[in-house]
């Protein structure tokens, strides 16, 4: 493990780059998607059981009306891993057509729910009633675990409009990243950068699918201040501007999040610079680390993803407690200092030792005011 000092900045040294792009990597390879596999085809093995022997003793409609649908889907699945297997990453867009993975997250969402109404006693499902409940419900749970792992950051967003998943926040410690995914013991490589140097700006068509690098650049002069781009200095190193992502050929290059961003993850423009072009698989083959890639889950669930700290254990390397703090409004200010609601945008001020914290009211709901990372005042 490498030893490295704690970053109280909100864009990431050189380790956490090291491990978001091993993560990105890792989570977007054929290696991953077919181990999702393997839980899915053991889920799908439990489910066509139940199903006929629910059909022969006509016991439970739950299976009997739901496996054919949800079996289509699950072929949807198996067509998405060809897909990626010859080279394709479009299964990882989200287009709403057969062999794109967003269709074989329908069943595990459709039983999701059938769970959260078993909870709330509105659906009773019990073995007399549902053969094999227990383990299918087992199988379903892993086979959720396991695609939560990798999927997060991976897949396609719905709303094309909103911010890039990794944002600057919560990037902390020397443990980082080491509740989401297994890392490596030796030392990881250096991020790279592709070569020749390749830039687009939020809302152009991504040219290829990939990890991709927010940095600031300047822009030409455009004509008549139309048609501007962004300029590669020769030689140069571009400053960063927020947290690399895994972007998809042929879709707008997205924003990227910012403390303070409006309640419905706008995000603001950025620059994307390529840092690796996801080729994989295109000339028949599998990289040969991927042989070395390992997983957590489902055998350790995922914590939260909101929350991204190290462990209260881990020392002076845990966040200070300013950072976590959260007051919600009509309550008095713990501390003098600047703090930010996601309640509104731009809705970062000052407040003294003890002065009330106000609502903002409009349509987010209940407001909570957060301490903020940045303690200088505006320039």
């Amino acid at each position: 493990m490498s030893e490295f000092t704690y970053n109280c900045d909100t864009l990431p040294c050189d380790e956490e780059r090291r491990r978001i792009f091993y993560m990105l990597k890792k989570n977007s390879s054929y290696t991953a998607w077919a181990r999702v596999g393997n839980y899915y085809d053991r889920w799908m093995e439990t489910y066509r059981k139940a199903y006929e022997e629910a059909r022969s003793a006509n016991r439970s409609e739950l299976f009997f009306y739901s496996y054919p649908v949800d079996f289509r889907n699950y072929c949807g699945f198996a067509e998405c891993l060809k897909r990626l297997r010859r080279g394709d990453k479009r299964p990882f867009k989200f287009l709403g057509q057969h062999g794109y993975f967003y269709q074989a997250r329908i069943p595990m969402n459709h039983w999701d729910h059938i769970l959260v109404l078993e909870q709330t006693g509105d659906v009773i499902v019990k073995e007399m009633i549902s053969p094999l409940w227990s383990a299918f419900d087992a199988d379903l749970e892993n086979l959720a675990r396991s695609w939560g792992e990798i999927a997060r950051y991976i897949l396609e967003d719905r709303y094309i409009d909103t911010a890039a998943p990794l944002g600057l926040m919560g990037f902390r410690g020397p443990d980082f990243l080491r509740d989401r995914t297994t890392l490596p013991d030796s030392p990881l490589p250096p991020v790279p950068r592709a070569e020749p140097a390749q830039l687009i700006k939020s809302g152009d068509l991504v040219p290829c699918s990939g990890i991709w690098e927010p940095v600031r650049a300047d822009f030409s002069e455009g004509f008549l201040g139309l048609f501007r781009k962004p300029m590669i200095p020769p030689g140069a190193r571009l400053p960063l501007d927020g947290t690399m992502n895994y972007l998809h050929g042929g879709s707008p290059a997205p924003n990227i999040s910012f403390e303070g961003d409006s309640p419905r993850d706008d995000g603001r423009p950025t620059v994307w610079q390529l840092l690796w072009r996801d080729d994989r698989y295109e000339d028949g083959t599998i990289p040969d680390e991927e042989a070395g890639y390992t997983f957590r889950c489902p055998e350790h669930p995922a914590p939260p993803w909101e929350e991204f700290w190290p462990s209260e254990t881990d020392g002076a390397h845990s966040p200070s407690a300013d950072a976590r703090l959260n007051v919600p409004a009509g309550q008095a200010c713990p501390k003098a200092g600047w703090w930010f609601s996601p309640a509104q945008a731009n809705s970062r001020r000052y407040f003294q030792d003890g002065e009330l914290m106000p609502a903002l009211g409009g349509d987010y709901g209940d407001t909570y005011w957060q301490w903020s990372a940045e303690q200088a005042p505006p320039a």
